[in-house]
């Protein structure tokens, strides 16, 4: 007996555009130069219909929906969406809106997280943001040779080959319980060069003054642990 496959319906756009009624399972790649908007059809023409969207540009693409609203998580309510670059969403039409069916890259680890910034987690969902991930567990190693002032989540590599250099913390005011901040010697160069930890009003170590480390090769995570204490040494030499 043949077998038939259900391919599905793939279209691409490269700038400012209506999409046409969809196909069930339509995939739109969006490319070319953004930002630009594309506008969906009309929901209440497309009851139950299913749509994939992937931002493939290089810059953030704007959707637009007639009915002005959009439902599901991070965007009731919400007349436009906003999908960054590399980011995928899959939406459906109940017959008045567009209800989000997953989003990867976009409002979930971005907007919606940002508001939720040192905020405790109430719900699996917010559990999971990457805002909250990184906050607590760490942000990408960033290669720091100059003055910086850290912010909760940090892991840095301090590079003092060139010179000293003063990493200032986030203030307490800005803080929250288990906030950290990972700093390591790039350059094995601590004991000629210092790195200075500044403590912006707030005690490091229960003292209230700069921090200064001039051991080669030092690694060390400090971990906010209220303004009684300060910012206390998690582990390291």
């Amino acid at each position: 007996m043949a077998r038939y496959n259900t391919v599905l319906q793939s279209g691409t756009t490269t700038t400012t555009t209506t999409l046409g009624a969809p196909g069930a399972g339509l995939f739109t790649e969006f490319t070319g130069t953004a930002p630009y908007n594309v506008t969906l059809p009309d929901p209440t023409l497309n009851v139950g219909v299913t749509q994939s969207f992937w931002n493939n540009s290089n810059g953030t693409i704007t959707l637009v929906t007639p009915s002005g609203s959009w439902q599901g998580p991070y965007g009731s309510g919400s007349a436009n969406q906003a999908m960054p670059q590399g980011s995928t969403m899959t939406v459906a039409s109940d017959g008045t809106y567009y209800v989000i069916i997953s989003e990867h890259g976009g409002n979930a680890t971005s907007a919606y997280a940002t508001t939720r910034l040192g905020y405790v987690p109430a719900n699996s969902a917010d559990l999971t943001t990457l805002t909250y991930i990184q906050t607590k567990y760490g942000n990408p190693w960033l290669v720091k040779n100059g003055a910086y002032t850290a912010v909760a989540g940090d892991r840095l590599f301090v590079d003092t080959s060139g010179g000293a250099v003063t990493i200032t913390l986030p203030t307490g005011a800005s803080s929250t319980v288990g906030d950290r901040i990972a700093m390591v010697d790039y350059s094995g160069t601590f004991n000629t060069n210092n790195l200075t930890v500044n403590n912006n009003g707030s005690p490091i170590m229960r003292q209230s003054t700069t921090m200064t480390v001039a051991t080669k090769g030092a690694a060390f995570e400090l971990v906010w642990s209220g303004t009684t204490n300060g910012w206390l040494m998690a582990n390291g030499i």
